[in-house]
Parts: C-alpha cells; structure tokens; sequence
C-alpha cells in the first residue's frame, strides 16, 4: 500500500515500478488504471494498491487487512 501525492504520481509510481520489474522477469497479470485515486497492480503473489491521500484515508485497507484471519465470534443469541 502506497500513497502517491497526487493522481498523476500515482501513475508514475506504477510506470517507475513496471519500468523496473518487467526486466527483473517480474510479470504484471493486470493492472486497474481506471482513476487515478486508486491504482492497482496485480503481480500474482503480490497486490500493490497506489492511493492519494483522501482515497487511503477512506479505504483504510490497513484497518481491513488487519481484520483477516481473526476468529469472528458468532452473533447467536440464547
């Protein structure tokens, strides 16, 4: 998870990171460039998700993330 200054830095973080990965024999499966406040690069194993500021704050995928794999207690009532 990434935060990019400005949408236009996001792409330029993704260009910086093909630009470099791609000879390293790294292959992209796909890559979400619809807006510019959310980019996602999808490198199999690896998600890589370039946010600005306001779009970071309001996923808060950190906060998600941290949630996976912890045991949820039923809401059965008695």
């Amino acid at each position: 998870i990434v935060t990019a200054m400005i949408g236009k830095h996001a792409f330029a973080l993704l260009d910086y990171l093909k630009s470099e990965l791609k000879p390293k024999g790294e292959v992209f499966y796909a890559t979400e460039e619809e807006s510019e406040d959310w980019v996602i690069a999808d490198l199999g194993d690896i998600m890589i998700h370039i946010f600005t500021p306001n779009h970071r704050k309001k996923f808060n995928l950190e906060e998600f993330l941290s949630t996976l794999g912890k045991a949820q207690t039923p809401a059965f009532s008695s």
